[in-house]
Protein backbone atom coordinates (compact mmCIF):
# COMPACT_ATOMS: atom_id res chain seq x y z
CA UNK A 1 0.00 0.00 0.00
CA UNK A 2 1.35 3.30 -0.78
CA UNK A 3 2.33 6.01 1.69
CA UNK A 4 -0.53 8.22 2.19
CA UNK A 5 0.92 11.66 3.24
CA UNK A 6 -2.25 12.90 4.73
CA UNK A 7 -2.30 10.09 7.33
CA UNK A 8 -0.09 10.66 9.85
CA UNK A 9 2.62 7.92 10.08
CA UNK A 10 2.69 5.57 13.34
CA UNK A 11 4.95 6.25 16.32
CA UNK A 12 7.55 3.65 16.58
CA UNK A 13 7.26 2.16 20.46
CA UNK A 14 9.59 2.73 22.71
CA UNK A 15 12.01 -0.13 23.86
CA UNK A 16 12.29 1.43 27.75
CA UNK A 17 10.31 2.85 29.95
CA UNK A 18 10.31 7.10 29.87
CA UNK A 19 12.49 7.68 32.74
CA UNK A 20 11.75 9.15 36.22
CA UNK A 21 13.36 12.04 37.86
CA UNK A 22 12.60 11.99 41.72
CA UNK A 23 10.33 8.37 41.90
CA UNK A 24 10.38 5.90 44.72
CA UNK A 25 13.14 3.91 44.96
CA UNK A 26 13.19 0.28 46.35
CA UNK A 27 14.97 0.00 49.26
CA UNK A 28 18.33 -1.37 49.11
CA UNK A 29 18.43 -4.01 52.22
CA UNK A 30 18.26 -7.66 51.80
CA UNK A 31 15.30 -9.81 52.31
CA UNK A 32 15.52 -11.57 55.39
CA UNK A 33 16.16 -7.58 56.84
CA UNK A 34 13.36 -7.10 56.02
CA UNK A 35 10.29 -6.58 58.45
CA UNK A 36 8.01 -9.51 58.45
CA UNK A 37 4.97 -7.51 57.67
CA UNK A 38 7.08 -6.37 54.36
CA UNK A 39 8.41 -9.97 53.80
CA UNK A 40 4.51 -11.92 54.23
CA UNK A 41 3.20 -9.07 51.31
CA UNK A 42 6.50 -10.46 49.08
CA UNK A 43 5.61 -13.43 49.23
CA UNK A 44 1.83 -13.17 47.73
CA UNK A 45 3.78 -11.96 44.42
CA UNK A 46 4.94 -15.54 44.39
CA UNK A 47 1.05 -16.39 43.29
CA UNK A 48 0.89 -14.48 40.17
CA UNK A 49 1.28 -17.07 37.71
CA UNK A 50 2.35 -14.63 34.46
CA UNK A 51 6.21 -14.70 35.25
CA UNK A 52 7.28 -12.42 32.41
CA UNK A 53 4.71 -10.02 34.06
CA UNK A 54 6.32 -10.39 37.49
CA UNK A 55 9.53 -9.75 35.56
CA UNK A 56 8.74 -6.65 34.32
CA UNK A 57 7.14 -5.28 36.58
CA UNK A 58 9.61 -6.03 39.01
CA UNK A 59 12.51 -4.17 36.84
CA UNK A 60 10.02 -1.36 36.61
CA UNK A 61 9.97 -1.28 40.42
CA UNK A 62 13.78 -1.51 40.08
CA UNK A 63 14.06 0.98 37.82
CA UNK A 64 12.16 3.53 39.58
CA UNK A 65 9.31 4.06 37.74
CA UNK A 66 6.72 4.53 40.33
CA UNK A 67 5.78 8.09 40.95
CA UNK A 68 3.80 7.76 43.86
CA UNK A 69 2.03 5.17 46.01
CA UNK A 70 -0.68 5.64 48.67
CA UNK A 71 -2.37 3.60 50.98
CA UNK A 72 -6.09 3.96 51.22
CA UNK A 73 -8.99 2.06 53.18
CA UNK A 74 -9.33 -1.08 51.08
CA UNK A 75 -6.95 0.14 48.33
CA UNK A 76 -3.18 1.01 47.23
CA UNK A 77 -3.35 3.65 44.84
CA UNK A 78 0.22 3.95 42.66
CA UNK A 79 1.17 5.85 39.28
CA UNK A 80 4.20 4.15 37.17
CA UNK A 81 5.52 5.80 34.64
CA UNK A 82 5.48 3.56 31.13
CA UNK A 83 6.94 3.95 27.77
CA UNK A 84 3.53 6.46 27.29
CA UNK A 85 3.75 10.12 27.98
CA UNK A 86 1.47 9.91 31.21
CA UNK A 87 1.54 8.03 33.73
CA UNK A 88 -0.19 4.45 34.92
CA UNK A 89 -2.60 5.11 37.41
CA UNK A 90 -2.95 1.63 39.37
CA UNK A 91 -5.26 0.41 42.05
CA UNK A 92 -5.15 -2.69 43.98
CA UNK A 93 -8.48 -3.18 45.93
CA UNK A 94 -8.86 -5.21 48.88
CA UNK A 95 -11.71 -6.37 50.45
CA UNK A 96 -11.55 -4.12 54.49
CA UNK A 97 -12.28 -5.40 56.91
CA UNK A 98 -16.33 -4.51 58.75
CA UNK A 99 -16.10 -2.26 62.07
CA UNK A 100 -18.08 -4.41 63.65
CA UNK A 101 -15.17 -7.52 63.19
CA UNK A 102 -12.43 -4.44 64.12
CA UNK A 103 -14.25 -4.09 67.51
CA UNK A 104 -13.47 -7.52 67.88
CA UNK A 105 -10.66 -7.59 67.08
CA UNK A 106 -9.62 -4.56 69.63
CA UNK A 107 -11.34 -6.12 72.16
CA UNK A 108 -9.07 -9.39 71.64
CA UNK A 109 -6.18 -7.04 71.46
CA UNK A 110 -6.71 -5.31 74.72
CA UNK A 111 -7.09 -8.36 76.86
CA UNK A 112 -3.40 -9.20 75.85
CA UNK A 113 -0.90 -7.17 76.84
CA UNK A 114 1.54 -8.35 75.03
CA UNK A 115 0.05 -6.95 71.83
CA UNK A 116 -1.23 -3.85 72.87
CA UNK A 117 1.81 -2.41 74.52
CA UNK A 118 4.02 -2.65 71.52
CA UNK A 119 0.88 -1.22 69.11
CA UNK A 120 0.88 1.90 71.32
CA UNK A 121 4.62 2.19 70.61
CA UNK A 122 4.34 2.25 66.97
CA UNK A 123 5.13 -2.08 66.60
CA UNK A 124 3.39 -4.67 65.20
CA UNK A 125 4.29 -8.17 66.67
CA UNK A 126 4.27 -10.84 64.86
CA UNK A 127 1.28 -12.77 67.21
CA UNK A 128 -0.48 -10.01 65.68
CA UNK A 129 -2.31 -12.31 63.29
CA UNK A 130 -3.48 -14.80 66.15
CA UNK A 131 -6.22 -12.35 67.08
CA UNK A 132 -7.98 -11.87 63.46
CA UNK A 133 -9.93 -15.38 63.79
CA UNK A 134 -11.88 -14.44 66.28
CA UNK A 135 -13.03 -11.34 63.21
CA UNK A 136 -13.32 -14.34 60.31
CA UNK A 137 -10.87 -12.65 59.01
CA UNK A 138 -6.77 -12.40 58.18
CA UNK A 139 -4.73 -9.21 58.77
CA UNK A 140 -2.61 -10.49 55.22
CA UNK A 141 -4.56 -11.70 52.49
CA UNK A 142 -4.60 -15.61 52.42
CA UNK A 143 -3.57 -15.89 48.38
CA UNK A 144 -3.18 -13.34 45.42
CA UNK A 145 -6.50 -13.99 44.59
CA UNK A 146 -7.69 -11.83 47.51
CA UNK A 147 -6.32 -8.97 45.84
CA UNK A 148 -8.47 -7.08 42.58
CA UNK A 149 -5.97 -5.00 40.59
CA UNK A 150 -6.96 -2.14 38.09
CA UNK A 151 -4.79 -0.21 35.72
CA UNK A 152 -5.27 2.50 33.61
CA UNK A 153 -2.81 0.60 30.63
CA UNK A 154 -5.93 -1.16 29.23
CA UNK A 155 -5.47 -4.93 30.37
CA UNK A 156 -9.10 -6.34 31.84
CA UNK A 157 -9.75 -5.44 35.51
CA UNK A 158 -8.66 -8.28 38.05
CA UNK A 159 -5.77 -9.05 35.55
CA UNK A 160 -1.75 -8.42 36.86
CA UNK A 161 0.38 -6.40 34.59
CA UNK A 162 3.66 -4.89 35.09
CA UNK A 163 2.26 -1.64 36.30
CA UNK A 164 -0.08 -3.72 39.32
CA UNK A 165 3.29 -5.97 39.97
CA UNK A 166 5.45 -2.79 40.51
CA UNK A 167 2.93 -0.96 42.76
CA UNK A 168 2.53 -4.49 44.97
CA UNK A 169 6.32 -4.47 44.76
CA UNK A 170 6.51 -0.87 46.24
CA UNK A 171 3.96 -1.48 49.05
CA UNK A 172 6.01 -4.26 50.85
CA UNK A 173 8.70 -1.33 50.75
CA UNK A 174 6.12 0.90 52.44
CA UNK A 175 5.35 -1.99 54.99
CA UNK A 176 8.81 -2.25 55.84
CA UNK A 177 9.24 1.79 56.76
CA UNK A 178 5.75 1.52 58.27
CA UNK A 179 3.96 -2.16 59.15
CA UNK A 180 1.22 -0.54 61.04
CA UNK A 181 -0.19 0.20 57.51
CA UNK A 182 -1.70 -2.84 56.83
CA UNK A 183 -4.39 -1.67 59.59
CA UNK A 184 -5.22 0.76 57.26
CA UNK A 185 -5.13 -0.69 54.05
CA UNK A 186 -7.40 -3.51 55.96
CA UNK A 187 -10.01 0.01 56.70
CA UNK A 188 -9.03 0.75 59.95
CA UNK A 189 -7.07 3.70 60.66
CA UNK A 190 -4.45 3.36 62.99
CA UNK A 191 -4.93 6.18 65.01
CA UNK A 192 -8.20 5.65 65.46
CA UNK A 193 -7.32 2.07 66.52
CA UNK A 194 -4.57 3.21 68.97
CA UNK A 195 -7.35 6.03 70.44
CA UNK A 196 -9.31 3.50 70.89
CA UNK A 197 -6.80 0.75 72.62
CA UNK A 198 -5.99 3.61 74.75
CA UNK A 199 -9.51 4.89 75.75
CA UNK A 200 -10.49 0.97 76.71
CA UNK A 201 -7.63 0.98 78.75
CA UNK A 202 -8.58 3.59 80.48
CA UNK A 203 -11.75 2.39 81.28
CA UNK A 204 -10.89 -0.95 82.09
CA UNK A 205 -8.48 0.53 84.99
CA UNK A 206 -11.27 2.29 85.80
CA UNK A 207 -13.50 -0.28 86.44
CA UNK A 208 -11.13 -2.35 87.70
CA UNK A 209 -10.13 0.37 89.80
CA UNK A 210 -6.27 0.28 89.25
CA UNK A 211 -4.73 3.28 90.58
CA UNK A 212 -0.74 3.93 90.09
CA UNK A 213 1.51 2.32 92.32
CA UNK A 214 3.63 6.06 92.83
CA UNK A 215 2.10 9.16 92.84
CA UNK A 216 4.86 11.60 91.58
CA UNK A 217 4.54 14.96 94.06
CA UNK A 218 5.23 18.81 92.12
CA UNK A 219 6.22 21.66 94.11
CA UNK A 220 4.92 24.32 91.84
CA UNK A 221 5.84 27.99 92.78
CA UNK A 222 3.24 29.81 94.59
CA UNK A 223 2.64 32.37 91.24
CA UNK A 224 1.86 29.64 89.23
CA UNK A 225 -0.98 27.81 91.43
CA UNK A 226 -4.25 29.51 90.19
CA UNK A 227 -6.54 30.91 92.91
CA UNK A 228 -9.49 28.66 94.37
CA UNK A 229 -13.26 29.34 92.56
CA UNK A 230 -14.52 30.78 95.97
CA UNK A 231 -11.68 34.04 95.07
CA UNK A 232 -11.90 34.21 92.36
CA UNK A 233 -16.45 34.28 91.49
CA UNK A 234 -15.85 38.37 91.06
CA UNK A 235 -13.62 37.94 87.94
CA UNK A 236 -14.62 34.08 86.75
CA UNK A 237 -17.08 35.08 83.88
CA UNK A 238 -14.79 38.15 83.02
CA UNK A 239 -11.04 35.77 82.64
CA UNK A 240 -7.35 37.02 82.78
CA UNK A 241 -7.08 39.26 79.88
CA UNK A 242 -3.16 39.85 80.49
CA UNK A 243 -3.21 36.12 80.73
CA UNK A 244 -5.42 35.67 77.30
CA UNK A 245 -2.32 37.67 75.74
CA UNK A 246 -0.18 35.01 76.14
CA UNK A 247 -1.83 32.11 74.93
CA UNK A 248 -0.41 30.97 71.34
CA UNK A 249 -3.37 31.35 68.75
CA UNK A 250 -1.01 30.82 65.77
CA UNK A 251 -2.21 28.80 62.95
CA UNK A 252 -0.55 25.35 62.84
CA UNK A 253 -1.60 21.98 60.59
CA UNK A 254 -4.12 19.58 62.09
CA UNK A 255 -2.39 16.34 62.89
CA UNK A 256 -3.76 13.89 62.01
CA UNK A 257 -5.38 15.09 58.63
CA UNK A 258 -8.75 14.63 57.71
CA UNK A 259 -10.20 13.74 61.15
CA UNK A 260 -14.02 13.78 60.08
CA UNK A 261 -13.21 11.66 57.26
CA UNK A 262 -11.06 9.02 59.16
CA UNK A 263 -13.63 8.92 62.23
CA UNK A 264 -17.10 8.31 59.41
CA UNK A 265 -14.95 5.96 57.04
CA UNK A 266 -15.45 4.61 53.93
CA UNK A 267 -17.87 5.71 51.83
CA UNK A 268 -21.38 3.00 51.98
CA UNK A 269 -22.46 3.94 48.40
CA UNK A 270 -21.46 0.52 46.87
CA UNK A 271 -21.69 1.72 42.99
CA UNK A 272 -19.86 4.87 43.69
CA UNK A 273 -18.60 6.02 40.26
CA UNK A 274 -15.66 8.15 41.88
CA UNK A 275 -14.41 7.44 45.23
CA UNK A 276 -16.19 9.73 47.46
CA UNK A 277 -13.93 10.00 50.51
CA UNK A 278 -10.80 10.92 48.37
CA UNK A 279 -12.85 13.69 46.54
CA UNK A 280 -13.48 15.31 49.65
CA UNK A 281 -10.06 14.62 51.27
CA UNK A 282 -8.77 16.48 47.88
CA UNK A 283 -11.31 19.18 48.56
CA UNK A 284 -10.54 19.88 52.16
CA UNK A 285 -6.79 19.99 50.97
CA UNK A 286 -7.38 23.18 48.52
CA UNK A 287 -9.33 24.36 51.28
CA UNK A 288 -6.61 24.29 53.74
CA UNK A 289 -4.07 25.10 51.25
CA UNK A 290 -5.87 28.28 50.36
CA UNK A 291 -6.57 29.44 54.44
CA UNK A 292 -2.77 28.86 55.18
CA UNK A 293 -1.49 31.08 51.49
CA UNK A 294 -4.12 33.66 53.08
CA UNK A 295 -2.60 33.56 56.58
CA UNK A 296 0.86 33.94 55.28
CA UNK A 297 0.02 36.68 52.78
CA UNK A 298 0.76 34.68 49.63
CA UNK A 299 -1.53 35.24 46.42
CA UNK A 300 -3.98 32.30 46.47
CA UNK A 301 -3.69 30.93 42.96
CA UNK A 302 -3.20 27.73 41.50
CA UNK A 303 -0.23 27.80 40.88
CA UNK A 304 1.46 28.37 44.35
CA UNK A 305 3.12 25.44 45.96
CA UNK A 306 1.71 24.47 48.90
CA UNK A 307 3.01 21.67 51.64
CA UNK A 308 -1.21 20.92 51.90
CA UNK A 309 -0.96 20.20 48.22
CA UNK A 310 -1.37 16.64 47.29
CA UNK A 311 0.48 15.07 44.73
CA UNK A 312 -0.31 14.81 40.97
Amino acid sequence: MAFDPKQPRPRAQREQPRRVVGGVKLLKIEPDERHWAAQRWLRLLDDIAEGEVVRNGLEYAQLGQTRNIEVLSGMVEGLVQGRQQRAYRVRLALAPISPAGWDRIANAIIEDSSLAAPLLTGQLPRHIEEVFPAADVTLFPVDIHAIHPTCACGVPEGVWCKHAVCTARMLSDAFHRDPLLIFRLRGQDVEDLLERLRRRRAAQGSVLGVSPAYAPHINLPAESIPASLEASLDTFWTGDMAASDRIDTSPRKVSPSHALLRRLGPSTFAQARFPLVGLLASCYDDIAASVWRNLQGEPDDDESASEFDTPN
